[in-house]
């Protein structure tokens, strides 16, 4: 007869390490500047990675679909002038203006790219999306994700590049205005990336306008005036005049095209034309669009809501990797703080994550958990109780979750794992009847998720297929939460 469902003993738990999937969850929320980021152990040896897709797809691909076919892209003389202009300025080899699909980085106006569209896998614009402000990326050849890339091995062999993001009205990531070298840099330059970020959120003003207002919207002041003062000076700043040690002004032009005057740059030394109107797609790679198989897409896809989606997930994992029990659960804790009440905004409810006095909450000690099971497979009967409550509870606080491993005969299982999937983001709220002790105030901060576990009754090592759990949940997330 089993005395408990799993052992509380803390020598049980061990903390889940980053897996694939996670880090590349993370990589994709837009919340780190990746223009440096060190090449974690779950992906050493690695010589090209694919970009994973935005955090908030969904959303952010219903405003490329808004901004794709605009009356407004059908203006070559103003996008060109544009490019040539950031070429010369930036003493560079190419300069781009594109959107970013569900499949393809699509590329509106290109100065040297030699592609009119290029598939997602390979695209840099791909990651900079991803990439909080700005993505500069001084060599891509000694960069672990863009070394083997093939617009960095082949044509137009980018060493150099910077890219900003074309930011719709909700803040979203439609695509890229970015620029790139075939030489590698030694640093970056500030004012570079504020010359970069001034035309992007230019154009984003003329594409928001009406049609009739076009001609007078994209005259793109600021860049007119510091590039004649410039050609003038040499010295003159764009930004309230201040002296800055900008770009040379000229570019490598090897040619250029008579019927459009754009300004053509070598490819390979030779002085010849990119073919603009060529798409660059793939075969067969090793790519993160294939790391959430899809037939599990279309598996929840088909489902008509979370509860049932969850229920296909249990029964997969379980299926899978020959569990005993696997459950989803939503689980929701309030925490009460006390803060000195000067430090509290006069406001009900507020994110803690922009509280700029977070440190100086002090726990009362208290702690309210709900667990509700969603959906599983194998009774979860007593997991409500106190000390299976604490189990459920430090897995969600983790950060990637718990490996569970017990040797104790009178438990029912002896290995699993707890992984959190989706943590909304957790409030501070004052409490209504609340009675302010001196100088302080209570506050109740209240965080909730959804989290998958699971268990075996035998003794196995599941470390290796937390990263494919954690990807299979993740679409969930994708379809339900964002």
């Amino acid at each position: 007869m089993y005395q408990s469902l799993i052992s509380t003993k803390s020598n049980a738990l061990s903390d889940i390490p980053v897996t694939k999937e996670m880090f590349l969850d993370n990589y994709s929320k837009g919340k780190w500047n990746l223009s440096n980021i060190a090449c974690p152990k779950c992906l050493q040896n690695l010589s090209f990675l694919t970009a994973p897709l935005a955090y908030e797809e969904m959303q952010r691909l219903k405003g490329v679909q808004k901004y794709l076919s605009l009356p407004q892209w059908d203006n070559p003389h103003k996008f060109n002038l544009v490019l040539r202009k950031m070429v010369n300025i930036f003493n560079c080899q190419g300069a781009c203006v594109s959107l970013i699909d569900s499949q393809y980085q699509i590329v509106k106006y290109e100065i040297g790219f030699g592609h009119s569209k290029c598939s997602r896998q390979v695209s840099i614009d791909a990651h900079a999306l991803l990439s909080s402000n700005f993505l500069c990326i001084l060599d891509a050849s000694k960069d672990w994700r863009f070394k083997g890339n093939p617009l960095v091995k082949g044509v137009p062999a980018i060493k150099y590049y910077l890219g900003v993001p074309l930011l719709d009205k909700h803040h979203q990531v439609i695509g890229m205005l970015s620029i790139f070298d075939q030489f590698p840099r030694q640093k970056l330059k500030e004012d570079n990336i504020l010359i970069m970020r001034q035309i992007a959120a230019e154009i984003m003003i003329f594409l928001n306008s009406p049609l009739l207002e076009c001609e007078t919207v994209l005259k793109y002041k600021n860049l007119y005036n510091f590039t004649r003062n410039n050609e003038n000076s040499g010295n003159k700043a764009l930004h309230k005049n201040k002296t800055v040690d900008l770009l040379e002004i000229y570019g490598r032009a090897t040619q250029t095209d008579s019927s459009s005057s754009t300004v053509i740059f070598e490819k390979d030394g030779s002085g010849n034309p990119y073919h603009s109107n060529s798409s660059l797609r793939l075969g067969k790679i090793n790519s993160s669009y294939n790391n959430f198989n899809s037939k599990n897409w279309s598996l929840f896809l088909k489902c008509r809501d979370f509860k049932t989606a969850s229920m296909e997930l249990c029964k997969l994992i379980m299926k899978r990797l020959n569990l005993d029990c696997v459950y989803v659960i939503n689980i929701q804790l309030s925490e009460l703080f006390q803060i000195p009440k000067q430090l509290c905004p006069n406001i009900k409810e507020f994110p803690v994550k922009n509280y700029k006095f977070k440190n100086r909450l002090v726990p009362l000690g208290k702690e309210y958990i709900r667990i509700k099971p969603l959906s599983g497979y194998n009774s979860l009967g007593h997991f409500n109780n106190i000390k299976e409550k604490k189990f459920h509870t430090t897995a969600f606080k983790s950060s990637n979750g718990i490996v569970y491993q017990s040797k104790e005969p009178f438990v029912r299982f002896q290995s699993g794992f707890c992984l959190p999937f989706f943590k909304h983001q957790p409030k501070l709220s004052q409490i209504k009847s609340n009675i302010t002790v001196g100088d302080d105030i209570s506050l109740s901060m209240k965080s909730s998720g959804y989290m998958i576990c699971c268990f075996s009754s035998k003794a196995m090592d599941m470390e290796n297929e937390i990263g494919y759990v954690y990807g299979c949940a993740s679409i969930l997330r994708r379809l339900y939460f964002n």
